[in-house]
């Protein structure tokens, strides 16, 4: 590591991507050991150095550690650069990764978890794990015509097409929308008087 005389050890952007790997590995195991709460500090902490990239200086609010290790940085070099999409690759699994905890947790929060999955998409736009995750959340939420939207969205993505859960979701959302249509129709009996 390069040492600066005034401001302490400068990190290097390889050294950033490199901790983030091992945080995200040690995120994996813990999820694997279903340790979820764990596993999502892990990919948090992931996160943290990711944020702290040349690149991701410009977004305002880092705080923390992404702002301790972007204080003062040197300029973006080409060679920097060239870790970019190795970096971006990452952050979205992280996304996702911590989407799958949460999902696993006793009382799922669904909102974040469609955040997570957007932030993720917004990185690896064709993710099929990420786009699942989100639709699923979105039924949980109630939002049966997004979820329903979103589970086509990860059909029609490779491997989509052959995946059960998919398929199984789109028959619950099916399900409920037409619930809520026959509802309706009931509610609009009634306002109008036909069941008199």
């Amino acid at each position: 590591m390069a040492r600066s005389s005034d401001e302490g050890v400068q990190v290097t952007v390889e050294e950033k991507l490199e901790q983030a790997k091992e945080y995200k590995s040690l995120g994996n195991e813990l999820y694997k050991a279903k340790e979820y709460k764990n596993a999502i500090g892990k990919y948090h902490r992931a996160l943290l150095y990711l944020k702290a990239m040349p690149w991701a200086a410009a977004n305002s609010g880092l705080g923390g550690l992404a702002d301790m290790m972007n204080s003062k940085a040197k300029p973006t070099s080409a060679a920097d650069m060239k870790l970019k999409p190795e970096s971006d690759k990452l952050s979205a699994d992280c996304y996702n990764n911590i989407a799958a905890c949460m999902l696993q947790q006793e009382n799922p929060n669904y909102g974040r978890i469609v955040s997570h999955c957007e932030s993720s998409l917004a990185l690896s736009p064709n993710n099929l794990k990420a786009t699942y995750r989100k639709g699923v959340a979105q039924y949980y939420l109630r939002d049966y015509d997004s979820s329903m939207d979103t589970l086509k969205s990860a059909r029609g993505l490779p491997n989509g097409d052959k995946d059960k859960n998919i398929t199984m979701y789109m028959s619950m959302c099916k399900k409920e929308l037409e619930t809520q249509e026959n509802e309706l129709k009931g509610i609009y009996r009634t306002m109008l008087g036909a069941d008199k």
